[in-house]
């Protein structure tokens, strides 16, 4: 019989250990990604006794993600790599429009918060929010841009921890 040789490249995967906003360690953290090609996708961790968990479905790049346990945070990264994170207390941003508009998130950092996915009202991370719309996030300060009729808008929020902070999005 033939010989074959088999060379095996190193996995190339992002490594997440995750405390949550409590300190203690989740069995489990949800992500919404966004990646090179722009456009987010939903990925599921499960995290061991020590809260790391291994993500092997993303290709290398670069990353921005919406992570969520019982606490929340937006943090960039790359694969490969390994991140460590303490989530933050979470607040809800409930957005109202009188008609519909399309929203993009930023953090107070400039990083655009993934926060739906293709085919799902999101496309190049902005959503279509049609007359209100929920959105759990990490305490802090955001910069949204409303864009209605081609026009752009910026509004500013801050998000509490355990409280909902309503923004009217009308112009």
């Amino acid at each position: 019989t033939p010989e074959v040789e088999l060379l095996l490249e190193p996995q190339q995967t992002l490594e997440l250990v995750v405390r949550d906003a409590d300190g203690s360690i989740p069995t489990e953290a949800f992500a919404n990604v966004q990646g090179p090609s722009g456009e987010p996708q939903p990925v599921f961790v499960s995290l061991d006794r020590e809260g790391r968990g291994i993500v092997t479905q993303l290709p290398p790049g670069d990353y921005v993600a919406l992570i969520q346990g019982q606490g929340a945070a937006v943090v960039r990264f790359a694969v490969p790599s390994k991140v460590q994170l303490q989530l933050k207390p979470r607040g809800t941003l409930v957005l109202e429009s009188g008609s519909p508009v399309e929203v993009q998130v930023l953090t107070a950092e400039g990083l655009p918060v993934p926060w739906g996915w293709r085919g799902m009202g999101t496309s190049g991370g902005w959503r279509r929010v049609e007359t209100s719309w929920r959105l759990a996030l990490p305490a802090g300060d955001y910069r949204l841009l409303v864009r209605r009729d081609g026009q752009v808008q910026e509004k500013l929020a801050t998000v509490i921890p355990g409280q909902e902070t309503v923004l009217d999005l009308a112009p």
